[in-house]
């Protein structure tokens, strides 16, 4: 089992393994790395930093029997290192990373109010609760498939400031709009997938640069504007799609 995503920022990939056992890491027919799990059943497998779509694969193998490979593909990195938590005109929502397959718990020690996601083959989730109920003291819980867990302390944003995205028009190259406050960049969300942070923003409005090929009519797309500390503004608001 691997336990980690693998992008082209990585030098090891880590996992689960029957203790004793030989992993060997191959790309194509190319060996990599080899190393023995150790007595906890664990292993960790170092490599070159790898070109990204890179297929890689894991074998396992002890007094001659040799397991079915496990297979990846090497992954643009991650850029969002915290979870991200923003309120829409209905919704709470939370992004976050994780292992794939990784169910992620919310609970609220204030409003009672929960939620849960899994994280998907990308490495990251989305949880929508409805009608926003929650508050500072909101607490998240992992549970990995091989039954390790751990947790971390989230809140809602606190930074003053806010967006108002333009109606994009299918095809375009940008998003615009205006902003307040402490707004120093933008997150756009396109049907739960985070796009990179970034974006212009001077006295005169933003713009943020996206594929055109990305959004297609039909699409659930918000903006949320982040302050420098990379801190979610007020609310994400929908953008509208122009055909």
């Amino acid at each position: 089992m691997i336990n980690e995503l693998v992008n082209t920022d990585s030098t090891a990939i880590t996992g689960y393994g029957i203790p004793g056992a030989r992993m060997t890491l191959k790309t194509g027919t190319q060996i990599l790395s080899e190393v023995l799990v150790n007595e906890w059943g664990q292993y960790k497998l170092t490599m070159p930093k790898q070109a990204l779509g890179t297929g890689l694969s894991v074998v396992q193998s002890k007094n001659g029997e040799t397991s079915m490979e496990t297979k990846v593909a090497v992954l643009a990195p991650f850029r969002i290192s915290t979870t991200i938590v923003y309120n829409t005109a209905t919704d709470c929502v939370v992004l976050g990373t994780g292992s794939p397959g990784e169910v992620i718990d919310l609970r609220d020690a204030s409003t009672y109010a929960s939620g849960n996601a899994t994280v998907n083959a990308a490495g990251y989730y989305e949880m929508r609760i409805s009608g926003s109920p929650v508050s500072d003291k909101m607490g998240l819980w992992h549970s990995r498939p091989e039954h390790y867990t751990f947790s971390e302390n989230i809140g809602t944003p606190q930074v003053k400031g806010g967006v108002t995205p333009a109606s994009f028009k299918i095809g375009s190259s940008y998003v615009t709009g205006t902003f307040t406050g402490d707004v120093t960049k933008g997150l756009l969300v396109i049907n739960g997938v985070p796009q990179s942070i970034g974006g212009d923003f001077t006295s005169t409005g933003f713009r943020y640069y996206i594929e055109g090929s990305k959004i297609k009519a039909g699409d659930r797309v918000e903006f949320v504007g982040l302050n420098a500390q990379n801190k979610v503004t007020t609310l994400g608001k929908k953008v509208t799609l122009a055909l």
